[in-house]
């Protein structure tokens, strides 16, 4: 089964401008990454940084290098996992018995469901609405969808 967590690292910046090109150098070099929100047991600054897959800190340095300055480099622990379901390459209903596996191991944990076809992203996304996830659909450049589940406040 493809379940699994996944830990991420953050990258600072001396200013939001550097992080935002920090992120085009990193999308255009191939490094899955996110702005998000300066995690507060980081920093109590109001800016942003960059998050990337833990195991990526040495592309990420690299492509850097010599073009944005990083402040920091951390891992993130604990919560600030993420819970990735690949169901790529698998047809209905693989992937959305996998992705309710993943809900009733991992509740009210967000979940991130990596799907090939609209099929799949249909049936997926239906079901999560169903359990009382919100859900947020990026296709991806490759044509893949990537499906972001987050648990409904009640």
């Amino acid at each position: 089964m493809n379940v699994k967590k996944r830990a991420y690292s953050v990258a600072l910046f001396y200013s939001v401008s550097a992080a935002l090109r920090a992120e085009k150098i990193l999308k255009e070099g191939g490094v899955e990454c996110k702005l998000i929100p300066i995690p507060r047991h980081l920093s109590s600054d109001c800016g942003i940084c960059v998050r990337f897959p833990a195991e990526e800190e040495a592309k990420v340095r690299m492509a850097l290098e010599g073009r944005v300055e990083i402040q920091a480099i951390y891992r993130l622990w604990g919560g600030e996992r993420m819970i990735e379901v690949d169901v790529r390459g698998f047809s209905c209903p693989i992937p959305v018995v996998r992705t309710k596996k993943a809900m009733e191991e991992h509740p009210g944990e967000e979940i991130i469901v990596l799907v090939e076809t609209e099929v799949s992203k249909e049936n997926v996304s239906r079901l999560a609405e169903i359990k009382g996830y919100s859900v947020e659909v990026e296709k991806t450049a490759g044509g893949e969808y990537r499906l972001r589940l987050r648990p409904r406040a009640e």
